[in-house]
């Protein structure tokens, strides 16, 4: 009986150090996991059902941009000449692009639409890429656009300016963030979700350089016109000597 009971004594303490053994590997296996595993494991978890006013206010700003940047920049509601087609050839410089390389605004469009509409689905609405990445940061970007497309089309040079620099910050804070934020690293996640502010961002640094190779040419800084224009800031029809600035 001394034997059995030694024995039996001996597998109940075998046991209990299996069981301790595997608590202290479960502890570590978790410890060992990065903050971004345990983030995107706790959004797996979140029941995604609820719509957020961050993916309302996304519809609800990109519909208002898109409907003024395509009545006053392509139907010209603010009056003859204030199409962006006008503009732009009425201030040529050696880094105006052809008429064709305009059209990646239609996909840039397109792809923001796309995105305002998956970020409504329950598997996207309440992804880190769009609550973390995106934030607010599109709907900043898309009011600072909703600014700059009547400053522009009215050459209120100093307005338009102060809004495209809004809107380029405002798409870099968004990448940024997006860098930053817990990622499944998949091909959907990236077309869907970080391409269209991506191409956006990239655009609009052309568009900056575009517009300083203007202002350095109106005031007689440089000079790259590929023909006599009227002066955005003097508004006299020859070549601005910059002397009326």
């Amino acid at each position: 009986m001394e034997v059995s009971y030694q024995d039996e004594s001996k597998l109940e303490e075998k046991t209990l150090e299996r069981k301790e053994n595997h608590k202290t590997n479960e502890i570590i296996q978790h410890g060992d996991k990065s903050e971004e595993q345990t983030a995107l494991e706790s959004e797996e978890n979140r029941t995604p059902n609820k719509i957020m006013s961050l993916n309302i206010l996304n519809v609800v700003f990109f519909v208002l941009n898109v409907i003024v940047t395509f009545g006053i920049g392509q139907f010209q509601w603010l009056g003859p000449g204030t199409s962006n087609g006008d503009l732009s050839l009425k201030y040529q410089t050696i880094v105006t692009p052809k008429g064709t390389a305009f059209s990646i605004w239609g996909i840039i469009f397109v792809s923001q639409g796309i995105f305002t509409v998956v970020q409504l689905l329950p598997k996207y609405r309440s992804h880190p890429m769009v609550v973390s990445g995106v934030r607010y940061w599109y709907i900043f970007a898309c009011i600072a656009q909703i600014g700059w497309t009547p400053t522009f089309a009215l050459e209120m040079v100093p307005a338009s300016l102060v809004c495209m620099v809004l809107i380029w910050a405002a798409l870099l804070r968004l990448l940024f963030s997006q860098y930053y934020a817990p990622s499944d690293r998949t091909l959907a996640e990236f077309w869907l979700l970080r391409f269209p502010f991506a191409v956006h961002a990239g655009i609009m640094s052309l568009v900056n350089l575009y517009f300083s190779f203007n202002d350095l040419e109106c005031h007689n800084f440089v000079s790259f016109s590929k023909n006599e224009s009227v002066c955005r800031t003097c508004r006299v029809d020859h070549r601005c000597d910059g002397s009326q600035h």
